[in-house]
């Protein structure tokens, strides 16, 4: 029987946002695009355009993101290149970021 390849599968990240400095932020936000890019990452959804269908709390803004793997988002977080950038999105928001596992 041939060897199996594992074929990658598509990485979420969802990252929950409360933006403290808005100037800072948005500085962040011309770094962030390439920032991704650079691990093979892209946007797929942008923050501020959110529908609640029920919520005990209002909306924060939420980013989702998309990377050709995991292995691909750990080195996007972990790129000592890209430590400013991140550090920058520090500064302007609190952040949580989550990568999806698949479902097993």
């Amino acid at each position: 029987m041939p060897e199996r390849k594992e074929i990658p599968m598509t990485a979420y990240v969802t990252v929950q946002l409360e933006i403290t400095d808005q100037e800072v932020f948005g500085e962040y936000r011309q770094h962030a695009v390439a920032a991704l890019a650079k691990h093979g990452g892209r946007p797929v959804k942008l923050a501020g355009s959110e529908t609640l269908h029920d919520a005990g709390i209002g909306p924060s803004p939420s980013v989702l993101l998309a990377f050709p793997d995991a292995a691909s988002v750990r080195a996007w977080i972990h790129d000592p290149d890209l430590a400013e950038v991140h550090a920058l999105r520090n500064r302007g928001a609190r952040a949580t970021i989550t990568l999806l596992e698949p479902a097993s």
